[in-house]
């Protein structure tokens, strides 16, 4: 799959599939490569990978761990199971895209606070995406070409998406509840993609006593 590692990797004359998890993998971290079939019997293949073309694996066909390289930078990993004596093989390629999220909360503290504010109980947080992304020649595809989609738990604002749309004012649930907040980033053609979460859970407000010295 060119630029991302978009989960199942196959085609028509493939009796298995390849997953990759996460979906949307960070730079200089691992990703999960599990083989899956409902034509035939997993448990009793064996599977070969080939990263960047280096044998990197042998054994039964069971989920392994490769290792992932800079941002931008691509990854040919080969899959080759064999079952009753004949092998079936894919390729697919991951190239990581990086993306961070900030959360402001809208809430204040006293002058000379030695921290930062807490999200206020059923208050507003402000959340800012930023995505680097690359493509195929590693270089940084600009803001206003990437579009961003926003989400709170399963309900996606599309008000709020849309292209250089990188910020979004949320509402902090009530005390004890929580909320994900989630945002993907891609560029216009698709091929490029990386997604991202953060959680939110109020904070009762506390007073704190300091020593006058």
């Amino acid at each position: 799959v060119p630029a991302t590692s978009f989960a199942q990797m196959t085609d028509g004359s493939k009796p298995f599939t390849v997953s990759v998890s996460p979906q949307y993998p960070r730079p200089f971290t691992s990703v999960t490569v599990t083989p899956t079939s409902n034509a035939l019997s997993v448990t009793n293949a064996s599977m070969q990978l080939l990263v960047n073309g280096k044998q990197f694996y042998t054994g039964n066909a069971t989920p392994v761990q490769v290792f992932i390289g800079a941002l931008g930078s691509v990854t040919t990993i080969k899959a080759i199971v064999s079952s009753m004596g004949t092998k079936y093989e894919t390729v697919f390629t991951i190239r990581p895209q990086d993306i961070s999220l900030i959360v402001e909360p809208n809430s204040s503290v006293p002058p000379l606070y030695p921290g930062t504010a807490f999200l206020p109980i059923q208050g507003t947080a402000r959340l800012v995406a930023i995505a680097d992304l690359r493509d195929t020649k590693n270089k940084p595809i600009p803001p206003s070409a990437i579009s961003y989609a926003w989400s709170i738990d399963d309900t996606r604002f599309d008000s709020a998406s849309g292209i250089g749309k990188d910020t979004f004012v949320a509402s902090v649930p009530a005390q004890y509840r929580s909320s994900t907040v989630s945002v993907t980033a891609q560029s216009l053609d698709g091929k490029f993609v990386t997604s991202t979460s953060a959680d939110l859970e109020a904070v009762e407000p506390f007073v704190r006593m300091y020593e006058t010295d």
